[in-house]
């Protein structure tokens, strides 16, 4: 018995030494930051903008969060696939993508969200924030992207380094607007000029890899990549309204402080999220390397980490009862 709990130990140190188990931590790290930070955004706004301003905020997240996905023809997954089986394929898939979000998912989407926004009847302050989160979720969207190539390629130490410096960024930013008695609308501009500079980053750290890259609308591929990745909206945006359609019901029953309350809590059991996603992340390339190499391996990597994300899983649930 002793010899079996040393081979599972020494099985469990190789994987966290190996690529798999440094792009992992790494992963976690960022899902660390990321929820800590928005956390301490969403404290920022209850307190300094009040209840009403949070929720406004979550509104037009939930409202343009919901649309991005349908306007994105979900091209994320497919290009983080297609990357990961072949990085030759970097410069054809991500070029085209990019271009795809930038030329024709950015004005649906702010067209779309434009009309729901009058549709539900929110104020005109409202139907402001929610069409400039639109834009700001554009460029968060395509540092996503582009992220994803990164995570495709085994390079989670530059995923990490751009979403750190960003994150802190925006997070300065708001100190320093809050401090100046701005409001939600002059801090959503600031995101907005930060993620479109990170942006510009974010495809210079590409050019690194591939020095010919740029965005480039193929219009014959652009539609077939659209055609095959279109299938799996339906799952994202599912999963995506299953976390935020409660905050536009809330809304449209009651008002936007309400939303602010309640969003406020909201964030708090998120940040448990934060090691799963972390890992679930890093997992899904490395699982498509290993299927390449053998249908064992892969789904021993497999078992690992649902064995992981179990322990974690009984963890939070004790944890939430005491």
């Amino acid at each position: 018995m002793k010899d079996v709990d040393q081979y599972i130990f020494m099985s469990y140190k190789k994987l966290i030494n190996s690529r798999i188990g440094i792009n992992s931590i790494y992963s976690i790290l960022d899902q660390i930051l990321n929820v800590g930070l928005n956390f301490v955004l969403a404290i920022l706004f209850a307190r300094k903008l009040g209840a009403s301003s949070l929720g406004q905020y979550n509104i037009a997240l939930a409202i343009t969060g919901v649309i991005s996905l349908i306007t994105n023809f979900g091209t994320g997954t497919v290009v983080s696939r297609a990357i990961a089986s072949n990085s030759d394929k970097l410069k054809t898939y991500l070029g085209n993508a990019l271009a795809i979000r930038i030329y024709i998912s950015t004005p649906l989407l702010i067209i779309f969200s434009a009309f729901v926004s009058r549709i539900l009847g929110y104020n005109f302050d409202t139907f402001i924030i929610i069409i400039l989160v639109a834009l700001y979720n554009t460029f968060l969207s395509s540092i996503r992207l582009i992220n994803s190539t990164f995570v495709s390629l085994h390079k989670n130490d530059i995923v990490f380094k751009i979403n750190t410096a960003n994150k802190t960024c925006s997070l300065l930013l708001a100190f320093i607007i809050l401090k100046l008695g701005l409001g939600l609308i002059e801090m959503i501009i600031g995101f907005i000029i930060v993620s479109s500079s990170f942006l510009i980053y974010s495809y210079y750290e590409i050019r690194k890899f591939e020095n010919s890259f740029r965005f480039q609308l193929n219009l014959k591929f652009s539609k077939t990549l659209i055609f095959l990745s279109f299938p799996l909206v339906l799952a994202s945006t599912a999963e995506f309204i299953n976390l935020k359609i409660d905050n536009i019901f809330i809304s449209y029953i009651l008002d936007e402080e309400a939303v602010g309350y309640y969003s406020a809590s909201f964030n708090i059991f998120m940040a448990l999220t934060l090691i799963p996603l972390g890992l679930t992340q890093v997992y899904f390339p490395n699982f498509i390397e290993a299927f390449k190499k053998s249908r064992n391996i892969a789904f021993s990597l497999f078992i690992k980490y649902l064995k992981l994300i179990s322990i974690y899983s009984i963890f939070s649930l004790c944890f939430f009862q005491i």
